[in-house]
């Protein structure tokens, strides 16, 4: 029995030295220090950019946003000038980075700072310093997902609970489509409350939402002859493991004209996957729908795919439906969201979405204008070569400028500042829009309704990208047009085209050329 009583020796004595290591390991780990935010200085007032520290690039266009808004703003703000310099773009990388606009003769500023979520600093820790700061931002800038927007809006509503009314920051959505969430402390109750309603009369979202955006695409499909499906059904794709997926579907069936009838969407259990082959979940709903097509009689002539996933799985989807058949390919007309964005079909589209592989007539959502020329687009041909970053889509550049500009017009209305935080939600509220232009023109559209979702019927932009065929061949060419809705509900004819003489964007997938320069 020594061997026993030896080893239970060991074993306890083992065990002591393992709690008492992790004892010394926990009591010297330095405490993480807590985010403080910057002082406000006197007569500055704070908008707060708060995104991940990786977001480095949608800084940089934010800031090209506010540059691009402050000459626009001098009719009716005269003096208004950018104030820019090194704090923009900091060497540390622990900085805070900043961009104001400035009223010299009034010693004021609006100040937009960039405040980084990291592993250790997260929402709930930069809500907590930012709102017991005296005194606490005008409003946050965040939302770029859903996901993140619930979180902010959720924080905001829980630790401004014994703020006073006045003082409560607003908060501004800016790609966060959801139209309902459910509640961190109820997660099981899916679409429980609408998104702007978790923080309520303090939320405005500059984007639309997932049902706005399938109503906007399916009333363009039913407006233009050669999209609209010349029969039932409607074919739909979800992925189940998605929550953008399933509330866009949601939007699409809602959206469907009486006659189109009620899709079944083919749902696909996984969304995770490579480059450009499919899962096995995706290729087993190729095959049902392809079945589904094969089987109609009579065979539809241009038959409509709604697919409702992220970019990679949509890619991956429709690839292996034009490589398992082409024939049928070249019949569908598919249509999606905004998760696929300009970029990825013009700037990028040699690597993201090859026009041969992906040869369909493919319509898609985008916010805000993606080719706005006085935005900075100039098309390839316009450029300095084929990979000018002119060639960059606009959408995020006019989505920054118009919360730039909204909030200056409401900050200061009639030669009077807002008071505080409650004031500049009213005044918001009530900014219009007309010809790309924000105000109060009584002749204007309002940008928000009542429950500070951006109203639906003016302003939605359709992008149509249309493959090239000689006769069954695919050509590396194809064509883009983008549309927009008027700006009056009620218009006759609620679709037009961005560009004045209906000159559609003509593209090559063709290598770019490279010039050959000699040696000097």
């Amino acid at each position: 029995m020594k061997w026993l009583t030896r080893s239970s020796t060991m074993a306890a004595a083992s065990a002591l030295l393992v709690v008492g290591a992790a004892a010394l390991i926990l009591r010297s780990a330095p405490a993480q220090p807590r985010p403080v935010a910057v002082a406000v200085g006197d007569g500055d007032r704070e908008i707060v950019w708060l995104f991940t520290t990786t977001n480095a690039t949608s800084w940089e266009r934010f800031v090209a946003a506010v540059r691009r808004a402050a000459p626009r703003l001098q009719d009716q703000h005269p003096g208004l000038q950018l104030q820019i310099g090194e704090a923009a773009f900091p060497k540390q990388t622990t900085a805070v980075p900043e961009v104001a606009l400035t009223w010299p003769d009034q010693h004021r500023r609006l100040v937009f700072r960039w405040y980084k979520l990291t592993s250790d600093w997260k929402t709930r820790d930069w809500v907590e310093a930012l709102l017991k700061r005296r005194p606490p931002p005008l409003a946050i800038i965040g939302g770029s997902s859903s996901d993140a927007a619930r979180e902010l809006a959720w924080q905001l509503q829980r630790q401004s609970a014994d703020m006073a009314p006045t003082e409560r920051p607003l908060l501004l959505l800016t790609t966060a489509t959801a139209d309902r969430v459910s509640l961190p402390e109820s997660p099981q109750e899916n679409g429980s409350v609408d998104l702007t309603r978790v923080y309520p009369d303090r939320t405005f979202r500059y984007c639309f939402t997932n049902k706005q955006m399938a109503d906007a695409v399916m009333g363009f499909l039913w407006n233009q002859d050669s999209l609209r499906p010349d029969a039932n059904p409607v074919h739909m794709v979800q992925w189940d493991d998605d929550a953008y997926s399933r509330d866009l579907t949601d939007g699409f069936r809602e959206a469907l004209p009486p006659l189109a009838g009620i899709p079944n969407p083919k749902r696909i259990a996984s969304s995770v996957g490579s480059f450009l082959s499919p899962n096995r979940f995706e290729a087993d709903v190729v095959g049902q729908v392809l079945q589904d097509l094969d089987g109609k009689r009579p065979p539809q002539a241009h038959p409509l795919l709604v697919v409702t996933g992220q970019s990679a799985p949509s890619r991956r989807f429709l690839h292996e439906l034009a490589r398992t058949s082409p024939a049928q390919a070249h019949r569908l007309v598919v249509a999606t969201g905004d998760a696929v964005s300009f970029n990825f079909v013009y700037r990028d589209r040699r690597v993201t979405w090859p026009i041969q592989d992906l040869p369909f007539p493919f319509v898609f959502f985008c916010h805000f204008n993606p080719i706005d020329a006085d935005a900075g687009f100039r098309a390839e041909d316009e450029g300095e070569g084929d990979q000018d970053s002119s060639a960059t889509g606009t959408e995020d550049i006019l989505l920054n400028s118009a919360i730039v500009e909204t909030l200056v017009q409401a900050l200061e209305r009639d030669g009077r500042t807002a008071a505080n935080a409650a004031e500049l939600s009213a005044r918001l509220a009530k900014v219009r829009h007309k010809h790309g232009r924000f105000g109060y023109d009584a002749e204007g559209v309002l940008l928000f309704g009542p429950d500070g979702n951006r109203r639906g019927g003016a302003g939605e932009n359709i992008v149509y990208l249309r493959p090239t065929f000689e006769g069954d061949r695919v050509l590396p060419k194809a064509t883009i047009e983008v549309w927009y809705s008027r700006e009056s509900i009620e218009a006759e004819h609620p679709w037009k085209r961005r560009d004045e003489n209906n000159e559609s964007l003509k593209i090559s997938y063709e290598p770019p050329v490279v010039e050959e320069r000699s040696a000097p």
